[in-house]
């Protein structure tokens, strides 16, 4: 976990539900009293940053306490590592912000040289940091599986949009049906997440109706992009600032905006092998 004091740009994202559902949500899980008092609360009250952090190979960013390299060997490569609080304000931390492709700066690089974080900021037990790590991660599915819901406002929006700017679009048949299976796939979505919420209040896990929610997501979050510079026709690819630009260049930005959610809280790929390994046990080739 990495914190930030306000004047500093080094957030890897600012959301309040990612501060929550996924840092405080961590800090819950894996602090003890004094770490909730010093850590979780600033956070809480909006006077601390927090963003978490992976490695380029896309594990998440903690450190290994020792240099042996017989876990690896032994196929334990989880072993050996800790989960860590670091605050961004320590020497040896350098952090170069990476521009997306709309523009914004929503996600950086951190590079470590020689830093040095004291034990008392270890989160959870030594060489438990995987558990931690996962645990943030599972936190992080739940919190976009939930904003699968709120994706029949969009496509709400979407269709007042058409009826104002190109009502024509609305009247054939092929952009009839795309949306009439789009509605139909958002719903399933929405009783996918109830169900989970159901087991959630019942103590019971939320697998698999999590994982397959945050590929809903993925997919269907992508769809409502792409059906929205369809219907809108050229209107749609005009981007912010234009004097004809619909919804101030919303469908624009959002048509390449929603590609990142093909990797966010998990990548596509990996989701669907989980999901066919540990809910429908398929067989390994």
């Amino acid at each position: 976990m990495l914190l930030n004091r306000p004047g500093r740009i080094v957030l890897v994202q600012r959301l309040l539900y990612v501060l929550l559902s996924l840092v405080a949500a961590s800090f819950l899980r894996a602090s003890d009293d004094i770490q909730f008092n010093r850590d979780v609360r600033p956070i809480l009250s909006e006077n601390c940053f927090a963003c978490h952090g992976h490695d380029k190979s896309q594990r998440k960013a903690k450190l290994r306490l020792d240099d042996r390299d017989t876990a690896i060997e032994r196929g334990a490569k989880h072993e050996g590592i800790t989960a860590l609080i670091v605050d961004m304000e320590l020497p040896g931390i350098e952090v170069n912000v990476i521009r997306d492709i709309t523009g914004g700066e929503l996600f950086c690089e951190v590079a470590f040289d020689n830093a040095r974080v004291p034990a008392a900021y270890r989160l959870g037990e030594e060489n438990l940091g995987w558990k931690v790590a996962m645990g943030t991660l599972g936190h992080e599915r739940v919190g976009t599986a939930g904003l699968s819901v709120s994706m029949r406002i969009e496509l709400d929006n979407l269709i007042a949009t058409a009826r104002i700017h190109n009502p024509d679009a609305l009247a054939d048949p092929g952009i009839r049906d795309r949306i009439a299976r789009l509605w139909t796939q958002l719903e399933l979505t929405r009783l996918l997440n109830a169900r989970a919420l159901s087991k959630i209040l019942k103590g019971l896990p939320n697998w698999p109706e999590v994982p397959l929610a945050k590929l809903q997501w993925s997919s269907l979050s992508q769809t409502i992009a792409e059906l929205g510079v369809d219907i809108l026709g050229p209107l749609g690819v005009l981007e912010k600032g234009g004097p004809d630009a619909v919804d101030k260049g919303h469908w624009s930005r959002n048509y390449v905006w929603q590609r990142y959610t093909s990797i966010g809280a998990g990548t596509t790929e990996v989701q669907k092998n989980i999901i066919a390994d540990r809910a429908i046990k398929m067989p390994r080739r």
